[in-house]
């Protein structure tokens, strides 16, 4: 078996560090993403727990509203409301 050059072992183990530093980036940036996707969902307890005898309920309508406008979708006011007082109507232009 041949001996390896010193640049060869010196490449060889640069490459391994940078592997490995790749790895635990993207570990983390896999947690970052996990927690980023629970906080939209609206589970929070670990960083904002309920106070003592108030509910754990968290609304997540900005979410939803952000999705629809996304999508393409727009707010409007028909000319006789079907739903109820407070409801809000979103239309989509198919054109």
């Amino acid at each position: 078996m041949a001996k390896m050059s010193m640049m060869d072992l010196q490449a060889l183990i640069n490459s391994a560090k940078s592997d490995a530093l790749a790895a635990m980036s993207a570990a983390q940036l896999s947690e970052e993403r996990a927690r980023a996707m629970d906080y939209y969902l609206g589970h929070m307890r670990e960083d904002m727990p309920a106070e003592a005898g108030r509910s754990r309920a968290v609304s997540t309508d900005v979410a939803s509203a952000n999705n629809f406008i996304k999508a393409g979708y727009r707010l409007y006011r028909p000319r006789h409301p079907w739903g109820w007082p407070h409801t809000l109507y979103w239309r989509k232009s198919i054109m």
